[in-house]
């Protein structure tokens, strides 16, 4: 039984590390984009290939946008439970376009194939100007349901 709990928390620990949430803001807390220009915006949806019902496709969104300050926003949002939307800002000198904004959605175990028993929940935000990096971050889009498994785990570990 140890090894198995052994086995799962390093699995956890694995995919912690690959997985990094950044956000400098809630969806509790918004950004109001009312005044920001659209810069980007990417849906996609790990499960689509996999479920028989319209109404079990997951869908994470990712909009990327600037107001007249330069300030970047990026917002993610999905309709699945397992995550909160979330949004953070960017600071940056210039106007940005869609050609300096890229999304590289991955795997928890880090493949950018995706597949029915390892589905895309990593979505890499990278915003570059000129060739020069502004902002990298990755969104979790699973990370409520990691940490629910980490709580189960956690109960376990003190009932034995």
């Amino acid at each position: 039984m140890k090894i198995k709990y052994k086995a799962v928390l390093s699995a956890l620990v694995i995919m912690f590390s690959m997985a990094g949430c950044s956000s400098n803001s809630s969806a509790n807390d918004s950004i109001d984009t009312d005044e920001a220009v659209l810069i980007h915006e990417e849906t996609v949806s790990p499960n689509e290939k996999y479920v028989e019902s319209e109404d079990d496709i997951i869908y994470y969104n990712i909009n990327v946008w600037q107001n007249k300050d330069n300030t970047i926003f990026v917002n993610a949002s999905s309709n699945t439970p397992f995550f909160d939307d979330t949004q953070y800002s960017v600071d940056c000198d210039e106007q940005i376009d869609e050609s300096d904004i890229t999304i590289k959605w991955t795997t928890l175990m880090g493949s950018t194939e995706s597949s029915e028993k390892d589905e895309l929940v990593i979505g890499n935000v990278i915003i570059s100007k000129d060739g020069k990096e502004i902002s990298d971050k990755k969104i979790n889009f699973m990370v409520k349901g990691i940490n629910a498994v980490v709580d189960v785990i956690n109960e376990n570990s003190k009932n034995n």
